[in-house]
């Protein structure tokens, strides 16, 4: 028999974090209507703090749990809130599907030199310089649990793009964080070159990047009580 999935969140939905309180007393109505699965916002702290939907990727270990971006919370809730709307799902028999951007940072904490060469903003797989040393922003203070992981794994890893001038290409070893900001008024098409839009695309071909995700991805998969 097929399941059934619902969407447990929408992007207007009130930064009163409140909504793993929400769910978790759905969980019993969503099972008898039968939901076999909820598709959960992401849970971790965004560049927008309580207000952030959770696409604008900042620590992916603080699930509510640390003052970051001025607030403990998350526009959801808290840590423990989260935990125990993943545990009333589960008590109902509806599945918990978390929602994450691993590959991408937004707004960093600051501003580092790093070694990149740059490409054509038209076409991402044409280089147009050879490696020189860039000012990207792309250097993070994390206080957190990711923060935590990054110093036991040695780094976060490079960032394979980010946003300089123009478009910058990472030249490996590019930089040792993995967010960046920036903003670009799009003049042209958006062709198929365009792989890249904004923030800081991680490397995940970088071993630093892996470790440092291993270190701390107990903290996004709450285990049952």
């Amino acid at each position: 028999m097929n399941g059934t999935m619902l969407q447990g969140f929408s992007w207007c939905l009130p930064p009163d974090g409140d909504h793993w309180n929400r769910l978790a007393a759905s969980a019993q109505r969503f099972s008898a209507e039968g939901i076999t699965s909820v598709w959960l916002p992401p849970a971790y702290k965004g560049q927008a703090g309580a207000n952030d939907v959770g696409y604008g990727v900042y620590d992916l270990y603080d699930l509510g749990e640390f003052d970051q971006k001025g607030t403990v919370a998350t526009k959801y809730g808290t840590k423990d809130e989260y935990v125990r709307a993943v545990r009333a799902l589960r008590d109902a028999g509806v599945q918990a599907l978390g929602d994450i951007g691993s590959t991408i940072r937004m707004v960093p904490d600051g501003s580092e030199s790093v070694l990149a060469t740059e490409c054509d903003p038209a076409n991402l797989s044409e280089l147009v310089s050879e490696p020189h040393l860039i000012t990207a922003w792309s250097a993070l203070h994390l206080s957190g649990a990711q923060g935590a992981a990054i110093r036991t794994s040695g780094g976060t890893g490079v960032a394979s793009m980010v946003p300089t001038g123009t478009r910058g290409r990472g030249a490996r070893p590019c930089s040792s964080s993995t967010a960046s900001t920036g903003t670009r008024t799009w003049t042209t098409p958006i062709t198929a070159t365009y792989d890249y839009l904004m923030g800081a695309d991680v490397d995940l071909t970088d071993p630093r990047s892996t470790r440092s995700f291993s270190v701390g991805a107990a903290g996004i998969s709450p285990r049952p009580a």
